[in-house]
C-alpha cells in the first residue's frame, strides 16, 4: 500500500522518556496489534507547530503497555504484552549509539508484567505492580544497571496496583492510583489511594488521596517558575467514565489540586516535559486509539488544541470485528 502523507496512526498503551529536549516515543497499540516502533519528537516552539518527528529504530518485540525510563543515556523498554503473553523481557536502546542492545545480553524480570509502572531513582530502576496474566501485583523489583541484576524489594506496596502511574519526586517514588481486580473476575476498583517510597528507609507510606480514582492516567514531573516540584496526573478512567481531567501535587503543600482539563479523555497515553510545558500523547478516547497530541503551558494556566502525532504511516486494513487487541 501507498504511504499518505499527513496521515497518523492513532497509539495507546504507549511510552515515553526525554533526553535533551527529545521525546522518545515507543511501542503501544493501534487498535489491530501491538507495535515495536519508536519515534522521537522534538516540540515546535509556537502555538499550532506540531514539531518535528522521526522515526527511529523499532524495538526488537512488539509491546503493548510496556514502561519507558531513562538511565545512563540509555531508554530501557520493560515488559509490556504481545499475542495474548505476557511479558517478563526488556530491551535497552542506546541513544549514543542509536541502537538497541540484543535482548538476551539482560536478564528477564522475576515476575513477568503488564501494566506495571517504573522510575529511576538512586542510579536504579524500580517496577512496580502491574498484571501476571492472573492477578494484579503489588510486588516491587529493582534492577542494577551496574551488576545487571534483579532483586525482589524487602517491602512491597500496601495494595495491589496495576494500570498505575510511577514517578520520583523530592526524594521519595510515588505509586498513584490505578486498578487492583480480583481473580474471581471482579470489576477493577480504581484506586484514589497514593503511597511513598521513602528511599532512605526502604519503606512505602501513605500519601493524600487523589481527587478522583484513576486507571490508566499518565504522570509526569514538572517543576514551577520557583523550583518547585508538582506531579501532573492526567486522563484515565474512573472505572465507568474516560477522563480529561487533570490534577497536580506538590510535597511541599501536599494536597492534590485541579489542573485544567485535556480537551480529549486520555487512557492508557503518555506524558512528557519539555521546555517547561507538559505534553500528553496519544492513549484511547472510549472509541479508538487518538493519534494527537496536547500541550499544556502552565505560565498561562491552559492547553493547546490537539495536534496530529507521529510520522507518516502505511495505513492498515482493519481486522475484522473481535480480533483488535
Amino acid at each position: 500500500m501507498a504511504w499518505m502523507p499527513g496521515i497518523g496512526r492513532g497509539r495507546a498503551g504507549l511510552a515515553s522518556v526525554v533526553f535533551e529536549g527529545e521525546v522518545f516515543i515507543l511501542g503501544g497499540h493501534d487498535g489491530h496489534m501491538p507495535v515495536k516502533t519508536m519515534e522521537s519528537f522534538c516540540p515546535g516552539k509556537e502555538d499550532g507547530d506540531r514539531g518535528e518527528w522521526q522515526e527511529l529504530p523499532p524495538m526488537l518485540a512488539r509491546r503493548a503497555y510496556p514502561t519507558a525510563s531513562l538511565l545512563n543515556n540509555k531508554v530501557y523498554a520493560v515488559g509490556g504484552s504481545a499475542d495474548g503473553r505476557t511479558l517478563s523481557t526488556f530491551e535497552v536502546y542506546d541513544v549514543d549509539k542509536k541502537a538497541w542492545d540484543m535482548w538476551f545480553t539482560k536478564p528477564p524480570l522475576q515476575t513477568k508484567r503488564t501494566l506495571h509502572a517504573t522510575a529511576v531513582a538512586e542510579g536504579k530502576l524500580y517496577v512496580t505492580g502491574g498484571y501476571d496474566g492472573i492477578r494484579d501485583l503489588k510486588t516491587v523489583e529493582v534492577y542494577d544497571p551496574r551488576t545487571n541484576h534483579w532483586s525482589h524489594s524487602t517491602d512491597a506496596m500496601t495494595f495491589s496496583r496495576s494500570y498505575h502511574s510511577l514517578v520520583t519526586c523530592a526524594g521519595s517514588i510515588y505509586a498513584i492510583g490505578g486498578q487492583d481486580r480480583t481473580p474471581d473476575g471482579d470489576q477493577p476498583r480504581a484506586h484514589v489511594s497514593v503511597e511513598a517510597f521513602e528511599l532512605y528507609c526502604e519503606r512505602w507510606l501513605p500519601a493524600p488521596d487523589l481527587t478522583v480514582g484513576r486507571i490508566g492516567a499518565s504522570a509526569v514531573v514538572l517543576a514551577d517558575a520557583d523550583g518547585h516540584e508538582f506531579i501532573y496526573l492526567s486522563g484515565g478512567s474512573d472505572g465507568e467514565t474516560m477522563l480529561s481531567s487533570v490534577e497536580r501535587f506538590c510535597p511541599k503543600i501536599g494536597i492534590w489540586e485541579k489542573v485544567p482539563p485535556m480537551a480529549l479523555p486520555r487512557l492508557g497515553h503518555t506524558s512528557a516535559v519539555v521546555g517547561g510545558r507538559l505534553y500528553v500523547i496519544g492513549g484511547f478516547d472510549g472509541k479508538v486509539p487518538l493519534d494527537t497530541f496536547e500541550c499544556f503551558d502552565p505560565q498561562a494556566w491552559s492547553w493547546s488544541a490537539p495536534l496530529k502525532m507521529g510520522v507518516v504511516r502505511e495505513e492498515l486494513p482493519a481486522l475484522p470485528d473481535g480480533a483488535a487487541f
